[in-house]
């Protein structure tokens, strides 16, 4: 009988213990009186970690791409949310106003959003706080949507095929960005507040990403509406009203498809702007609203 659990020195087995008992490989020693078993598991002496040796069964065993708790395809859509949310949340209302020394919360309708900034601060400050609003919209479907951590595909997470998968990763970052637009954690760091815009001109520039066509028309439905009422808001909620129509319309009356997800987004914006413009539909109804060249709320 063996003492102290240890092999006789002769044997394979009690020379590769014996290699583990000494420190090789960093692998610590057994507890006593299981030396037979943890003998036989199967530790080399010499070369790589275990993951990367080959057995005679399986073959070569390939070590994980990356020491995350999550698959690749999960792992790259968390990245692509977490950076669209961030992009969208840079409040740059609030940063060009703070640039010309005026705090938008303070003067107008008191919103974070390209319409308060166009009414406070001029013509010039406004577009550009629209364009920039628009180009995190437009970004976030363009680029950000484009990560793929490792090298990893999202088919069979988003989609059984390339292009479903690309254009859900597409539209759930262009989400994200309006979310972080209308809730922003940049401003509650910088400027001491989560409310950001309204979501319009995000929401336009991601869906001019994913769907030009039904964008421009609902462009010119703005266009009409501001043009005979000077109403922003109203043109803002009747354009996002019409772009589940114009799909409709484009894909009964000239064949033209789009993806699932650009129909489901379609059909749940309008009642997203409809949310974020519900103290503007109150103030529609009290004939209160202010228009395009008032110095009102």
């Amino acid at each position: 009988m063996r003492q102290g659990g240890r092999p006789p020195e002769g044997c394979a087995r009690g020379r590769v213990l014996g290699e583990v008992r000494a420190g090789h490989n960093g692998f610590l020693a057994p507890p006593l009186g299981i030396s037979d078993s943890w003998a036989s598991l199967h530790l080399p002496s010499t070369g790589p970690a275990p993951f990367l040796h080959s057995r005679p069964d399986q073959g070569p065993r390939e070590p994980p791409y990356l020491p995350f708790p999550f698959p690749g395809p999960v792992l790259s859509l968390l990245v692509i949310l977490a950076a669209s949310y961030l992009l969208g949340a840079v409040p740059f209302s609030l940063v060009v106003g703070r640039m010309m020394g005026v705090d938008l919360r303070k003067h107008g309708s008191g919103n974070a959003g390209a319409t308060n900034a166009l009414r406070v601060l001029g013509k010039g400050p406004g577009l550009l706080v629209f364009l920039l609003d628009f180009g995190k919209g437009l970004a976030a479907v363009a680029l950000l949507s484009q990560i793929r951590v490792g090298g990893e595909t999202l088919v069979g997470l988003l989609g059984s095929r390339p292009e479903l998968a690309a254009a859900w990763a597409a539209t759930l970052a262009g989400t994200a960005a309006m979310i972080g637009h209308v809730v922003t954690l940049w401003g509650r760091l910088f400027f001491g507040s989560w409310k950001g815009g309204k979501g319009v001109a995000t929401g336009a520039g991601m869906l001019t990403g994913l769907a030009p066509l039904p964008v421009g028309l609902a462009l010119l439905v703005f266009v009409g509406v501001l043009a005979a009422t000077r109403y922003v808001s109203l043109g803002s909620i009747l354009a996002a009203l019409s772009l589940p129509l114009s799909l409709l319309a484009l894909h009964f009356g000239f064949g033209w498809d789009s993806p699932p997800p650009v129909w489901i987004f379609a059909l749940l914006v309008p009642a997203f702007i409809l949310w974020t413009h519900r103290a503007n539909v109150r103030r529609l109804l009290d004939g209160t609203e202010s228009r395009v060249g008032s110095k009102g709320g």
